[in-house]
């Protein structure tokens, strides 16, 4: 996340952030975006938190609630791309271009979905482009330390408290009962080991816990990349999922939450038994 807020203040102190934002109009018009929008985008591969947050500076609420979605939906926070590198990088970086380039392609598509369902005409953007300046340590340092604090106030409470739900849940054996009622889903549908289901509870509550315990189970090629793509598209952690709901309201969050969580069971037993399928057609 600090990264993320450092190369912001870079970005927008040198005068180079409208002119990314028009660099990219083009490809956010086709989803009935504007070029601003790269803002979120940029700052979800830190964090989605921030990234929601910033929404409210894009334009009327149904963008916000469009830009919103695709960021759940696809967009992995530095976590879990650290998660991703540790799981697959070892066995092929191949695979780790396969999954942001699915990621990719599954937010352009459902971008063009949701746009069939606006009747807003399009606007023009229109941006005054700043002269390109050095940047200045002391204001990006600035900058940055607002967005954290913004950032620790908004996140710090709900992370918490899912937090020790999960210890509680740990502690009474919940969670393994949970775990076990997910098994007959991941082991044949996904097919992914029995464990790999306590995993997915983890991942409520920070997305890279669904990807972690992966690293340790022994599992073959096609195993990683499904669990990767399960993880990818998985529901947001509870942190993001109580900004959403802050900003769109508890049934928005619900629904958002629904359909990430369905898009990553049927992706991932999608590609599971398409290379199944292979496997045995390649003998």
């Amino acid at each position: 996340v600090l990264s993320f807020y450092v190369l912001l203040g870079l970005l927008e102190d040198s005068g180079y952030l409208p002119r990314l934002a028009i660099l990219t109009d083009l490809v956010f018009r086709r989803l009935g975006l504007q070029g601003t929008n790269i803002i979120p985008f940029m700052l979800g591969y830190g964090c989605a938190i921030p990234a929601i947050l910033s929404t409210r500076a894009v334009g009327e609420k149904r963008e916000r609630l469009v830009v919103a979605t695709l960021l759940a939906i696809g967009v992995p926070c530095i976590s879990q791309t650290g998660a991703f590198i540790s799981l697959l990088g070892e066995h092929s970086l191949l695979l780790i271009f396969a999954l942001y380039g699915l990621a990719l392609i599954t937010m352009y598509l459902i971008g063009l979905l949701l746009k069939r369902f606006s009747t807003r005409p399009e606007i023009p953007l229109i941006l005054e482009l700043p002269p390109l300046l050095i940047p200045q340590a002391k204001v990006i340092a600035q900058r940055t330390w607002v967005r954290l604090r913004h950032f620790a106030q908004d996140a710090l409470f709900p992370l918490t408290t899912a937090v020790a739900f999960t210890a509680i849940l740990y502690e009474t054996g919940g969670l393994a009962y949970l775990g076990h009622l997910l098994e007959p889903l991941v082991v044949r549908w996904l097919g992914l080991p029995a464990e790999a289901s306590v995993a997915l509870i983890m991942g409520i509550v920070r997305r890279e816990l669904a990807v972690l315990p992966l690293i340790d189970l022994n599992l073959s090629l096609t195993q990683l990349f499904v669990g990767s793509v399960l993880a990818l598209f998985y529901m947001p952690c509870i942190a993001v999922f109580g900004v959403f709901a802050s900003e769109f309201g508890m049934g928005m969050a619900l629904m958002i939450g629904l359909v990430t969580t369905g898009l990553a069971f049927l992706m991932g037993g999608f590609f599971n038994h398409l290379f199944q399928l292979l496997i045995w057609f390649w003998g």
